[in-house]
C-alpha cells in the first residue's frame, strides 16, 4: 500500500509504503502455519528500510521491493509432534502385544493356564502308556496257538 494510490509523487514530497509484517505461507507449509515475515525494503540503492512502514522523501524515480524470510518453525514443531506420536503409538502397540501391560492377575491366569494344559497333556500321555500294555495282553490271547506239526519218519 502506498500514501497515494496512483504511486506517483512529486519531487520533494514524501511518499509512505506500508505491508503487513506477517503473511500465511503458501502451500504445504501454510497450511501447517508457516509464514512469511517481512525482512526489509529494498531499492536498487540496497536496503531502505527494516521497517514494514517506511516514509521518505520522493528524489528520483525508485521502486521498492519487499524481501520476506521464511520461518517454517509452526510446521516443523507440528510434524515432529506428529512423529514421535506416531512413534509412541507403535511402541505401546509393541509392548502390549508382548504383555508388559497386563496386571500381575493376568500373567498369573496365564500360567495358571500353562499349568494346567501341562498337566493334560502329562494325563494323556500317562493314559498312553496305561493302553499299550493293555494292548499287548489282548493281542496274545488273540493269538492261535501254533499249530502241530507231524513228523514222519524215513
Amino acid at each position: 500500500m502506498t500514501s497515494d494510490p496512483d504511486g506517483s509523487y512529486i519531487k520533494g514530497h514524501e511518499a509512505t509504503v506500508s505491508i503487513e509484517k506477517e503473511l500465511r505461507a503458501d502451500g504445504f507449509m501454510g497450511a501447517l502455519g508457516g509464514r512469511r515475515i517481512f525482512a526489509a525494503w529494498r531499492s536498487p540503492q540496497g536496503i531502505e528500510s527494516k521497517d514494514p512502514t517506511f516514509t521518505f522523501a520522493v528524489q528520483q524515480p525508485t521502486t521498492l521491493r519487499a524481501e520476506w524470510r521464511a520461518d517454517d518453525s509452526m510446521p516443523i514443531t507440528i510434524l515432529s509432534a506428529l512423529g514421535i506420536i506416531i512413534i509412541a503409538v507403535l511402541a505401546v502397540f509393541v509392548l502390549y502385544s508382548r504383555g508388559v501391560f497386563r496386571s500381575k492377575a493376568a500373567k498369573a491366569e496365564l500360567t495358571e493356564l500353562e499349568k494346567a494344559k501341562a498337566e493334560i497333556e502329562r494325563l494323556k500321555q500317562e493314559q498312553e502308556e496305561m493302553k499299550r500294555p493293555a494292548k499287548r495282553r489282548l493281542a496274545r490271547k488273540k493269538k492261535p496257538p501254533p499249530a502241530k506239526t507231524e513228523t514222519t519218519g524215513t
